[in-house]
């Protein structure tokens, strides 16, 4: 799968939307909204900082065509749960698979300051 910008339909291509503490899957049979819980980066983006809160946060990503629908079979990373202390130091990760993926997107977190 390639990184494509919303709006432009090539095949095997689509753009990342980042959940962000969701208890489940939004209804993939539909295009995913954008809310503050659903992050588009409908211009083909990578990478973002993240401004979150001190606390316990989940962090997934979904692949979305060029309509905003999970392809299938749907390109799902698996869920991570972090940690932030006050200071915004990352304390602690866990990486989970959602229930029956097979998907080998990843989430990774670089730097934070």
């Amino acid at each position: 799968m390639g990184v494509a910008p919303a709006g432009i339909d090539k095949e095997n291509t689509g753009h990342h939307h980042l959940l962000i503490d969701t208890e489940k899957l939004p209804n993939l049979e539909i295009p995913l909204a954008a809310t503050e819980k659903i992050r588009h980066f409908g211009g083909g983006q990578t990478e973002v900082t993240l401004e979150l809160p001190p606390g316990k946060h989940t962090l997934q990503l979904v692949l979305g065509d060029w309509i905003h629908l999970a392809h299938d079979p749907p390109v799902i990373s698996m869920k991570i749960t972090i940690i932030l202390c006050k200071d915004h130091h990352l304390l602690h990760t866990e990486h989970r698979l959602p229930q029956g993926s097979s998907s080998s997107a990843r989430i990774i977190i670089i730097t934070y300051t």
